[in-house]
């Protein structure tokens, strides 16, 4: 048995002999002659063909492209998606070492100073000391704090790409250069999956949908621009870190914050770029996924995500372009104050924008509140634009200082003239409100649905009896007081009298009562009809009245209104309510109530049972929109509290319907028909009294001969301006306003002189 198993063994163990194909009688070196032939033919086909060239081309541009590309995916690697840890760069620290160290020596210098200062007993140092020492902490701590920021935004990066392509396994801050643009090409499965890491980035691009083209077109219009943002994105940062210091001393020096705005916005623009661009990467990686598995958004278009992402990144570097590469550039060009005058002002001015939008659908919706607080914050922030306006008027700046030093002298060398503010009122916009009309009323209670005949009918099971009223003459009233204590006993609780209406009740015995009035001469005006309990229904009015406050009266009348149908007059005019009934008529689905209304006469009757629906409805109805104008004082002025006691004593009652002093935020809110009447009333009030304006150390200063002059003491008809250095910062920008278009005028001249001397 063993035996025959090793022998089976040693057979399977023997290869079989291999045929050969070659034919015996045939040399071999007939053999490889015939293929070098076949060589030869397959070549000169492909020759011919163009696959040749094609190959060779193709085979020297993925060469060129792998050798040209080798040297970004360093950048790419450790800036595209996220920004560098710039503190663990040696470099970065070193520098900001030496430039935080005269930052910090700087500082301390100013801080020992203004200590020396407040020691002599100059108290109002104090607040430049905080500065100064905030300043202090802020330059030592400033790289730390980037690096931290930087690390939180790395962190948020990680996130955010993690959620866009749905992958939680993978750390991309550790991907390559080489793994990240791959995964543009053919997506996240360039990282998971191992087969594509012997291939190189030029191979992959080069078979994917399009060939050499596709290559050239995402090397050209996204690697390359790619690298170069990335790489500006590192400097800048770097370049930040670094002098942060520096920036920071000078703010604390000039008492500017231009710089630290323009540092800020700089910065935060740098690190907003640098999010999008992994996003869009993300977004792109995504995209190539899904269409690999032929899903998502492309592959529902038919478009392939190689040829949409050189396309869409025109997109992404314009929106770049605008957001933050231009403005880094304006900042280079003012290295020292970061432009961050126009900054300010650029957010001032679209905040201005974004306001009144807000004040727009605030006025669309109907929303009072949003209509004010979009017109506070145009105001608040057409002031901020102001302030970074004025920031960059260097000149303006140069001239404070020379004012400052020379104690006003250099302004009346160059002719600054000073004078009021030209506009005293600004029309900051409009606020659309509701105002209620007229208040709408109803009076008296009538049953019109009920025919004369049906009315006893319908009265006496409820327990009314046949009564009267009589309305008694005015000049036999007295007479009527005199007799009442008669009738009454008489007949007991079945006569009522009202000596304030000079009405008379008679339950049941109408006759009788009747008669003694006529033998005492006692006129009246008889109304037969029903009556209960102190309730008196009219029979031929069909209108009720209540002569007694009983509670048997008032469930008396609660009775009648729910059992039969009972109206109320309102107090609408005739075409008020021939258009209310009209309007109404129109919302019978919207309100069951709507048919039982009644038009009599020009009046309008509603029912009593629904009147607490009915009444507010047609209160709404009578309500107008009213346009308001919003009135801002010059700014910093402080005399609107007197202006407003000024109004009032007035007593122009048209003027101060509705009308809002807003002493806070210094504004006046009037009716647009009352704008005009403002301002004659404002002007009335100005020219009795007399601006003046306060220094910071306490100085009165009024205007005379376009010179101010130090008063001395506050005017008793004086208006508060508010701050002096308000006003000479305004004047001294008005005086160099006028120099420039004197300048462009007779720079015009010359051009034109010239000209014709030619």
């Amino acid at each position: 048995m063993t035996q025959d198993l090793s022998y089976a063994y040693l057979a399977a163990s023997v290869e079989a002999p291999k045929e050969d194909d070659s034919k015996w009688f045939i040399p071999d070196w007939v053999n490889d002659l015939g293929g070098q032939l076949r060589d030869i033919t397959q070549t000169f086909g492909d020759l011919m063909s163009g696959k040749l060239i094609k190959d060779a081309v193709d085979g020297v541009v993925i060469g060129w492209t792998d050798e040209f590309l080798a040297p970004l995916y360093g950048t790419f690697a450790k800036s595209y998606l996220f920004t560098p840890h710039i503190a663990e760069i040696k470099a970065v620290f070193i520098g900001w070492s030496i430039v935080s160290l005269i930052s910090l020596m700087a500082l301390l210098v100013g801080i020992g100073m203004l200590s020396i200062q407040i020691i002599k007993g100059k108290k109002e140092m104090g607040q430049l000391l905080k500065v100064f020492f905030f300043s202090f902490i802020a330059a030592g701590l400033s790289l730390t704090v980037m690096n931290f920021i930087n690390v939180g935004l790395n962190w948020l990066t990680q996130s955010s790409l993690a959620g866009i392509i749905g992958t939680s396994d993978i750390t991309y801050q550790n991907l390559t250069g080489e793994e990240i643009l791959k995964s543009l090409v053919i997506g996240i499965d360039s990282v998971s999956n191992p087969a594509y890491a012997g291939m190189s980035l030029g191979q992959l691009m080069a078979e994917t949908e399009g060939g050499i083209f596709v290559l050239i077109f995402d090397v050209m219009g996204i690697i390359v621009p790619s690298f170069f943002l990335s790489m500006i994105k590192s400097m800048i940062v770097i370049v930040m870190a670094i002098f942060a210091g520096l920036w920071i001393a000078y703010t604390a020096y000039s008492g500017k914050l231009e710089t630290l705005v323009g540092f800020l916005n700089i910065y935060t623009r740098t690190l907003f770029a640098g999010y999008i661009m992994g996003v869009y990467w993300a977004v792109f990686v995504k995209a190539q996924t899904d269409y690999g598995a032929d899903m998502g958004f492309m592959a529902e278009l038919g478009i392939h995500p190689a040829i949409a992402a050189p396309i869409t990144a025109c997109g992404l570097f314009v929106l770049l372009f605008f957001i933050w590469l231009r403005p880094a550039w304006r900042a280079a060009k003012m290295p020292v104050h970061l432009n961050g005058g126009q900054a300010i002002e650029a957010l001032g001015t679209l905040g201005s924008r974004s306001s009144m939008a807000l004040n727009a659908m605030g006025k669309r919706f109907g929303n009072e509140a949003l209509q004010r607080k979009g017109l506070s914050w145009s105001q608040s922030t057409n002031r901020v634009a102001e302030v970074g306006r004025r920031m960059q008027e260097r000149n303006v700046q140069k001239a404070l200082m020379k004012s400052l030093i020379s104690g006003g002298g250099t302004e009346a060398l160059q002719g600054v003239k000073y004078e009021a503010p030209a506009v005293w009122e600004t029309r900051t916009g409009h606020v659309v409100m509701r105002e209620s009309g007229q208040v709408v009323t109803h009076q008296g209670l009538q049953m019109l649905d009920l025919p004369a005949h049906e009315l006893e009918h319908q009265l006496k099971p409820e327990g009314f009896e046949a009564g009267a009223v009589m309305m008694i003459d005015q000049e036999n009233r007295a007479d009527m007081v005199k007799m009442v204590d008669r009738l009454t006993e008489s007949y007991g609780e079945s006569v009522t009298y009202n000596a304030r209406t000079g009405e008379l009740l008679v339950a049941k015995n109408v006759k009788p009562v009747l008669q003694e009035l006529q033998e005492s001469n006692i006129k009246s005006k008889v109304s037969h009809g029903y009556t209960k309990n102190g309730v008196f229904v009219d029979a031929e009015k069909q209108d009720i009245r209540r002569f007694t406050r009983s509670q048997e009266s008032q469930e008396t009348l609660n009775a009648l209104q729910e059992q039969l149908p009972v109206y109320t007059k309102t107090n609408l005019s005739g075409n008020d309510a021939i258009a209310a009934y009209n309007q109404l008529s129109t919302k019978e689905k919207q309100y069951p109530w709507v048919k039982q209304l009644k038009l009599v006469d020009g009046q309008l009757w509603i029912p009593e049972m629904d009147m607490p629906e009915i009444v507010p409805l047609l209160q709404n109805m009578r309500n107008e929109s009213v346009s308001y104008v919003r009135f801002d004082l010059p700014r910093g002025s402080n005399y609107l509290a007197d202006l407003d006691r000024h109004m009032k004593s007035q007593r122009d009652e048209e003027l101060l319907a509705g009308m809002e002093a807003n002493v806070k935020d210094n504004y006046i809110m009037v009716r647009e028909t009352q704008a005009k009447r403002l301002e004659e009333v404002h002007k009335h009030y100005r020219e009795t009294k007399v601006p003046f304006w306060r220094t910071m150390s306490g100085k009165i200063m009024v205007i005379m001969d376009g010179m101010p002059v130090d008063h001395g003491h506050q005017p008793l008809n004086g208006m508060d301006m508010g701050s002096f250095e308000q006003l000479q910062t305004d004047m001294l920008s008005k005086h160099e306003g006028r120099n420039k278009k004197k300048g462009g005028k007779t720079d015009d001249r010359g051009a034109k002189s010239a000209g014709e001397g030619k």
